[in-house]
């Protein structure tokens, strides 16, 4: 809405006197603002986005109304200094105050936060059920972090809640939460025994200071003190919002409600976590868990809830070094990404990494999933895990996956979701329309988280069962690795003295063998059912995607509207037909949901169950078959080997089933039958070489004598012409 001289009119800040003001540029003496960049407004002040004059950075100018000038002046130059000595990553820095140049008003000089604060984060559709589990814990680091800072310099905060938690990001993308408005804050000395003064907002105060809150003045403990315990309530209080996206405690009127609000708190069992008063009968609920609706995993239940009891109890509130201590311990685990077979679903496990044991993660398992069952099989990377020294890296893509050894045909659980779809109510309110809107938007955001969930734990599933196909076909080819050997054992049999029947048993197992393995490869060959995912005809995530695209636009006019209030004719008729669109979104991305994105996921469990079942679980079984039948064989080598009393009867071969699996043991019973095949070899090489020779030896013989009557002949003849020569001589 522009005036007659063309400036825009915007409400007027709290304790101006004239409804509407002139867009004008504010400033002090180094920094500059616009009177509509708000950025936020509170009870005393108001933040503007400002810049500096000569380095044109950002900052956040806090700007004190001219009423908060009836404060005691004590009170603002404690907020002041307060802010001066506070240093810290997750608090807002405090640059300094100047005076604004017109009307003289205080100005407070802070960091400048772009991403907003927390509250204005839950509120968006997405949020209707809570942040992420990332960034639930990241909150919970960050925020543990400045309160502990807070406490050992004895600054109590006194208004802890998501308004008061900013976002803010670093030059390398990193995500971070600071503490801000000091405005309740208070240091205690080590001789104070708390404080006693009342802050704090309706839904994030402590019971005690609510208790006196509510009496009379004339009745309120003159002598009560409050100490830091009352900032841990405040902190589970927030913690609750952000993990769940709505309050804890809340009368059905409000916070105006007080007596019901404090009724609420002052009467909760112990245990209780939140509570819901009737809007009819005024009845109070009380749960003890949280909503199964919010994004938080199974894991990150539990570990949440520990942390909820501590901090929200009344009869054995935690002190401060417990509440540092549990969160410390929590956002020092590592969470194990795990895919459960049986129920075709990821959760995240919580491990702590200095006692890590492949035991301690199958137990964890079992307590976040009790109808898992406990004889189980663990596979990551496509292979089979029997012991870790150390975490693995998991992630949602690359889970460990659960299989069951003795899986036992049962129906699928049914995909349920304990959701009422909102309605709008006849007629136009404005108000209540906007309502409501947020709600359907967020119900579009959780539709299409699910779809996605659903979508990736059947690819995981397909992974899975791709993994299951090659690890049997390992199998397979590590049997047909022992039936060689047995081929080349069974040549054994050839040179050494063997019974007919004995030679028929061994060759009749290593034949039993053959074809068991051979039919086995032929079951594995039956591939796993995997078209029946959601197909890229389906468009499910994208259509439930469109749907979200155009109800935030939806939402967007009935924010307009409601500034509006009165509407004309037409615009009335533009927000009946925003309102029958928004409702068909709803209706039309659940159908989705259900009706394809469900059934797909159902149909595809059950078919790979079904796999498992008669090809798996098959393959399981005659593994063990041959492995038995291998053992047996080998057995009655060794036996016959040893009965003819060879070298290799030295030689025994590795027949405990359990370890005939493994590389090194194959390589060692290699190495055995080849010494054994060697021998034999260098045996029948030996015998003949002996036969050669004592053919040699004969011929030798015959040779021998020969040339000895060869050599009597030649003594004779010698000896003759030499007896002719001395005859000669002498005539």
């Amino acid at each position: 809405m522009n005036t007659k001289d063309g400036s825009k009119k915007v409400p007027a800040e709290s304790g101006a006197t004239s409804s509407t003001q002139k867009v004008s540029l504010r400033g002090t003496e180094n920094y500059i603002f616009y009177s509509n960049d708000k950025l936020g407004a509170g009870a005393t002040a108001t933040v503007f986005l400002g810049r500096h004059k000569k380095t044109g950075e950002k900052y956040a100018l806090k700007v004190f109304f001219q009423k908060a000038d009836a404060r005691p002046l004590i009170i603002k130059l404690r907020e002041f200094e307060l802010l001066q000595t506070v240093k810290h990553e997750n608090i807002v820095q405090f640059f300094g105050q100047e005076k604004e140049t017109v009307t003289q008003d205080d100005i407070a000089i802070l960091e400048y936060c772009s991403g907003s604060n927390l509250h204005s984060l839950i509120e968006q559709p997405e949020n209707l059920c809570g942040l992420s589990e990332k960034r639930v814990l990241l909150v919970l680091k960050h925020l543990k972090d400045a309160v502990e800072y807070l406490f050992s310099n004895n600054i109590v905060h006194r208004d802890i809640k998501p308004g008061n938690i900013l976002r803010t990001f670093t030059e390398d993308g990193r995500e971070i939460f600071k503490l801000a408005d000091f405005g309740a804050a208070k240091i205690l000395s080590e001789q104070d025994e708390g404080f006693k003064s009342l802050y704090g907002t309706e839904e994030f105060l402590h019971p005690e200071i609510f208790k006196e809150a509510l009496a009379p003045r004339q009745y309120r403990g003159s002598e009560r003190h409050f100490k830091y315990n009352t900032d841990l309530w405040s902190i589970g209080c927030t913690i609750y919002h952000i993990a769940t996206g709505r309050l804890p405690f809340k009368a059905h009127e409000g916070r105006k409600d007080r007596e019901s609000l404090y009724k609420i708190i002052t009467k909760k069992p112990d245990d209780a976590l939140s509570a819901v008063q009737d809007p009819v009968n005024k009845k109070i609920s009380y749960f003890t868990e949280l909503p199964n609706d919010i994004r938080l995993s199974k894991g990150g239940k539990r570990e949440i809830t520990k942390i909820l009891r501590g901090l929200l109890s009344v009869r054995r509130p935690w002190e401060c070094g417990d509440y540092f201590r549990a969160v410390k311990d929590l956002v020092e685990k590592k969470i194990v990404y795990v895919f459960l077979f049986e129920s075709c679903s990821i959760c995240h496990i919580f491990v702590e990494e200095s006692n890590f044991t492949i035991e301690n993660l199958k137990k964890k398992i079992y307590e976040d999933n009790e109808d898992v069952l406990h004889d189980k099989r663990l596979i990551f990377n496509g292979e089979s895990i029997t012991h870790l020294t150390s975490i693995p890296a998991t992630t949602k893509d690359k889970p460990i996956m659960v299989i069951p050894k003795n899986f036992i045909e049962s129906e699928m659980q049914n995909f349920k979701l304990d959701i009422v779809l909102p309605l709008f109510q006849p007629g136009i309110n404005c108000e209540d329309d906007l309502n409501v809107s947020k709600r359907i938007c967020g119900m579009l955001h959780f539709f299409l988280r699910r779809s996605k969930e659903l979508h990736h734990c059947m690819n995981i599933l397909a992974d899975c069962c791709s993994h299951l196909t090659a690890m049997s076909r390992k199998y397979v080819t590590t049997i047909q690795g022992k039936v060689e050997h047995l081929s080349i054992n069974e040549q054994l049999l050839n040179y050494i003295r063997v019974s007919p029947g004995l030679r028929r048993s061994i060759q009749n197992k290593i034949d039993s063998i053959k074809d068991i393995n051979l039919k086995l490869s032929r079951d594995i060959d039956k591939k796993p059912y995997l078209s029946s995912r959601c197909q890229d005809t389906d468009s499910c995530k994208e259509k439930i995607s469109v749907h979200v695209f155009h109800g935030e636009k939806s939402l967007f006019i009935f924010k307009a509207n409601k500034t509006k209030g009165k509407l004309t004719y037409n615009e009335e008729q533009i927000h009946k037909f925003e309102r029958n669109k928004l409702a068909e979104y709803c209706a039309l991305s659940y159908s989705i949901l259900m009706d394809v994105c469900y059934k797909s996921w159902k149909s595809l469990s059950e078919k790979n169950h079904k796999w498992y079942r008669d090809i798996y679980r098959k393959v399981i079984y005659q593994t063990c078959e041959i492995e038995n039948l291998i053992k047996e064989t080998q057995e009655l080598m060794t036996t016959v080997i040893r009965e003819n009393q060879t070298p290799a009867e030295n030689i025994e071969f590795d027949t405990d089933n359990k370890s005939s699996n493994s590389p090194e043991t194959e390589l060692v019973n290699s190495r055995k039958f080849k010494v054994v095949e060697q021998f034999t070899t260098e045996k029948i090489e030996s015998n003949s070489l002996i036969s050669n020779f004592e053919d040699a030896m004969k011929d030798l013989e015959v040779s021998t004598d020969y040339l000895a009557r060869m050599v009597a002949g030649t003594t004779r003849a010698c000896l003759h012409l030499k007896l002719l020569g001395f005859r000669r001589n002498k005539k």
